[in-house]
């Protein structure tokens, strides 16, 4: 269903629409998930890192450091040096054994 001030995005994998309220939530998690892909993919291609790690719900504080690194760092990271990372970091100092299943 899509009401009145909708954000309506279409792409080859369907039509979403987004209730304005939560429209600056899915564009930043969609910003930050792009991120730690590219990271993600490096990590593991350098063996630094298994897919295991990367798909993770809540990251180590140990990986948030290493993935704010690398966008300090590589120019890839260029286009998100401006992204705060606050929410996550509070999330992995509250890290339990249970937060460490996988996000599939």
């Amino acid at each position: 269903m899509c009401l009145p001030g909708d954000i309506v995005y279409g792409c080859s994998g369907g039509v979403l629409f987004i209730p304005p309220h939560l429209v600056e939530e899915v564009v930043d998690g969609a910003i930050k998930s792009q991120i730690k892909d590219l990271f993600g993919f490096e990590m593991i291609s350098l063996n630094r890192m298994t897919t295991a790690e990367i798909d993770k719900h809540v990251w180590t504080k140990e990986m948030l450091d290493m993935l704010v690194d690398y966008i300090k760092t590589d120019p890839n990271g260029e286009p998100y040096r401006d992204i705060d990372w606050t929410a996550e970091y509070v999330l992995a100092d509250e890290l339990t054994d249970s937060d460490s299943q996988s996000a599939l």
